[in-house]
């Protein structure tokens, strides 16, 4: 059987990582969302690329918290912080894509969003 990493139990993971950093090292002060899509891996892969989503209410929205949420989640999968005994490998593009505004209808609000293309693969 094919496994495939659970994209709810990686957003949770990724929050609950976000909110444990020590007060000097939070990306800043104010709500952070999270989002991961992933596509189905490759016929004899268990490789999955996708998109974390970043985003944050648009009225107090940030680009430098979000980038250093971006940073911050990138050295916690480096150092195996994110759901190390489940992932066998997890990175987070350095350069992240270009910001969007968009209302987002799960959140009720308009939102502020960083794409960062990410690829995991998890222990078998």
């Amino acid at each position: 059987m094919r496994v495939v990493v659970d994209t709810e139990q990686l957003d949770r993971a990724i929050l609950g990582y976000l909110a444990r950093r020590p007060a000097s090292e939070r990306p800043g002060v104010g709500t952070i969302y999270v989002k991961v899509v992933l596509d189905e891996p490759s016929p004899g892969s268990s490789e999955q690329r996708g998109e974390l989503f970043l985003s944050m209410p648009y009225l107090q929205a940030d680009r430098s918290m979000l980038d250093a949420a971006h940073a911050s989640i990138r050295q916690g999968f480096e150092r195996g912080e994110i759901l190390g005994d489940q992932l066998a490998r997890a990175e987070l593009a350095e350069q992240p894509g270009q910001p969007y505004g968009h209302e987002d209808d799960e959140v009720g609000d308009k939102l502020l969003t960083l794409p960062v293309p990410i690829t995991v693969e998890p222990r078998e």
